[in-house]
């Protein structure tokens, strides 16, 4: 936490670069954002049972926008978040919800990051689709990095019952019946938002769209 409280003094009291060609004046500059092929349609994702209603990404996960992810998550620029939930709201055909949630990290990877991106991008995305965001999920076991190199078949026993509803939630009034907009920063294979999906259908949400800045490898 300190760490980010540093990074964020910082970016006050210096211009920022863009994260892309380094112009000063903003974290990404207009004429690298008119860059990015963006996405406009509803992606598909090859998995069964699928939890998830719908799901689209703003863009596939290369150039621009995978620069924007490495210095959100690992150099913390955290004012990337913002412009991260902005580009979903604009860019993304989002379907209306009664919540906005993120992807949870484990309190261990929390505390060395010392920030979620997913919340931050999906805080972003709430304000400024006006939608009431809340942190929903916990992540209970801390996995490896999906960074690396893993099988699919490794990928889905990786997760599998390592999401809850965050203690102290009554799904009850919180969740029967409600849409849900689900964020993170990237799908690969979509295990990881699919096994959340489940999670947040069986405390009786009805319906769970999924959304996130990046997809693919």
């Amino acid at each position: 936490m300190f760490s980010s409280l540093i990074t964020t003094v910082l970016d006050a009291v210096y211009p920022s670069r863009c994260c892309n060609c380094g112009v000063p004046g903003s974290v990404v500059c207009a004429d690298c954002l008119s860059e990015i092929d963006y996405y406009f349609v509803p992606i598909a994702l090859k998995l069964d049972p699928l939890r998830i209603d719908t799901y689209c990404a703003v863009a596939h996960l290369e150039g621009i926008v995978r620069k924007m992810i490495h210095q959100l998550k690992y150099e913390r620029v955290v004012a990337l978040g913002e412009v991260a939930g902005k580009m979903l709201y604009m860019s993304s055909e989002w379907p209306s919800a009664d919540l906005v949630t993120a992807v949870p990290l484990h309190p261990h990877r929390l505390g060395q990051r010392g920030f979620n991106q997913a919340e931050l991008i999906g805080a972003s995305f709430a304000h400024h689709a006006h939608i009431p965001y809340k942190t929903i999920l916990a992540r209970t076991v801390d996995t490896p990095h999906q960074a690396q190199q893993l099988t699919r078949a490794d990928r889905e026993h990786n997760i599998t019952d390592y999401f809850s509803i965050l203690p102290g939630i009554d799904p009850g009034p919180s969740l029967v019946g409600k849409d849900i907009i689900l964020i993170d920063d990237v799908c690969t294979t979509g295990i990881t938002l699919n096994h959340c999906a489940k999670v947040l259908k069986n405390a009786g949400c009805k319906k769970v769209s999924a959304l996130t800045l990046a997809h693919g490898r």
